[in-house]
């Protein structure tokens, strides 16, 4: 899952939105909805030494990457595969049902009209075009 968020966006991009949607999609179905809501919880909460820590307190960053764990984590409910998991966050992506921060925010390479760029192609083409090896969802 790392691959995807170094892909596009980086942190807090598009990447970073697929990967948190994919990877709670995968351990809901795997290990169920419990366990997946308390990892996720426990890797963003603003506790001290665990996740986040206290600056993880009424953080943008925190807001995004809740909401794409839920999706992943709702999305789980419908999908026989953990493949199927990583198509239909592709799809919640390309419409608008995940959540990033703004463009200026987004770690990677490239000045805001390269991302831009990459992201309207990301769009335009899909995904796996460019951006997914088949190495990281076989």
């Amino acid at each position: 899952a790392q691959g995807i968020s170094q892909n596009l966006g980086g942190h807090n991009g598009p990447g970073d939105a697929l990967r948190h949607c994919t990877m709670n999609c995968r351990m809901t179905r795997n290990h169920g909805l419990a366990t997946a809501q308390l990892a996720s919880w426990s890797h963003e909460a603003p506790i001290p030494f665990i996740g986040g820590g206290l600056n993880n307190v009424n953080n943008p960053e925190r807001f995004m990457d809740d909401h794409n764990n839920a999706c992943g984590q709702r999305l789980a409910e419908n999908q026989p595969s953990d493949k199927s998991c990583q198509r239909g966050c592709e799809e919640l992506l390309l419409n608008g049902g995940l959540r990033t921060l703004n463009l200026s925010q987004w770690d990677g390479q490239g000045s805001d009209a390269q991302k831009t760029a990459q992201w309207q192609n990301w769009q335009r083409n899909g995904i796996r075009t460019r951006f997914l090896r088949s190495d990281i969802f076989p």
